[in-house]
């Protein structure tokens, strides 16, 4: 352990060295001082919107009026629920393998190719397309919220850590209920998916 400051200590055990501050200190570390600005930093908003989701729930009653049987409807999207899972693993695999940002782009990617074959199942409705949204679209839901909070977590470090993961939650619950209600008024305005789905999008 090497002398520092009065109330700071350092450490180096081979690898690498490790500083930081006694508990009593209550002077703030240069990367902490600064959190309360983090809140309204540019790139925490960014973070924060990417975590708004804006899934509608009227897939079932979409899928309905484009012609598919009531009990047909609601096992596709029931059965996204299942695929959900195989996608986080997956996106979490390729996390691993080609990076972070990489994967959460190509799990957009691949939910909008699923939005896309969503909007083509009101004017060719059949069991492909149908099976092509559940397994794209479905595949992909809650796949980007680990890794967009672990992003979050990496960036935004310091004491107040908590309250920027609060905040963060509070948008992706804010989110999904405004996304639903907002859904839902487009469409009795238009009187149209079109517009939900490019909402959505």
């Amino acid at each position: 352990e090497r002398a520092t400051p009065e109330g700071e200590w350092s450490v180096d055990d081979g690898y690498g060295s490790f500083s930081g501050q006694d508990a009593d200190d209550e002077s703030d570390p240069p990367q902490i001082a600064a959190e309360p600005a983090r809140l309204r930093d540019h790139l925490f908003g960014q973070i924060n919107i990417m975590q708004m989701p804006d899934r509608d729930k009227r897939i079932v009653a979409y899928l309905i009026d484009a012609g598919f049987p009531p009990l047909q409807a609601a096992t596709a999207w029931g059965f996204s629920g299942i695929l959900t899972l195989f996608g986080m693993l997956g996106i979490s695999t390729l996390d691993g393998i080609i990076g972070r940002r990489p994967s959460v782009l190509f799990s957009y990617g691949v939910s909008i190719v699923g939005i896309i074959l969503l909007w083509l199942l009101q004017y060719y409705p059949s069991f492909w397309l149908l099976a092509g949204f559940v397994v794209t679209f479905g595949s992909m839901i809650g796949t980007r919220g680990p890794l967009l909070t672990a992003t979050a977590m990496k960036i935004f470090r310091g004491k107040r850590v908590g309250t920027i993961y609060g905040t963060i939650s509070i948008g992706s619950g804010l989110g999904s209920a405004f996304g639903a209600w907002a859904g839902g008024l487009i469409h009795d305005w238009t009187h149209s998916y079109n517009p939900v789905i490019a909402f959505a999008l």
